[in-house]
C-alpha cells in the first residue's frame, strides 16, 4: 500500500503547526496496522482538532525480488519480459 497523489489537511482550530510530513512510500500492510504516513505537529494535536484525508494506492508486490523488496509485481514482470525478447532478438540472425 502507497499513499496516492492527493494529501488534504484540515486543522479544525488556529495555531495548529505542521513540522513534517513522512516519506510515502511502499509499504507491506499487516493485521496489527500499518502507519502508511505520519504528519508531525510542533504541538500534540487531538483527533478532533485535525483532519487529513489521504488516497491510498494497493498494489501486489514480491516481497524480496533480488535486491528490490517490495518490487512492484506488474512493473517487474514487464521488465523481465522486455529483457527477455530483447535477449531473443540479438539471437535473430543466427536463425536466418
Amino acid at each position: 500500500m502507497a499513499v496516492g497523489d492527493k494529501i488534504e489537511v484540515a486543522p479544525k482550530k488556529d495555531g495548529i503547526a505542521i513540522t513534517g510530513l513522512g516519506i510515502p512510500e511502499r509499504m507491506k500492510i499487516s493485521k496489527e496496522g500499518t502507519a502508511v504516513f505520519t504528519i508531525d505537529f510542533e504541538e500534540p494535536v487531538g483527533e478532533n482538532e485535525f483532519e487529513a484525508n489521504v488516497n491510498l494506492v494497493t498494489d501486489v508486490a514480491f516481497e524480496k525480488c533480488g535486491r528490490v523488496e517490495l518490487a512492484p509485481v506488474v512493473q517487474t514482470l514487464i521488465g523481465l519480459l522486455q529483457g527477455a525478447s530483447h535477449t531473443v532478438r540479438l539471437f535473430d540472425p543466427e536463425f536466418l
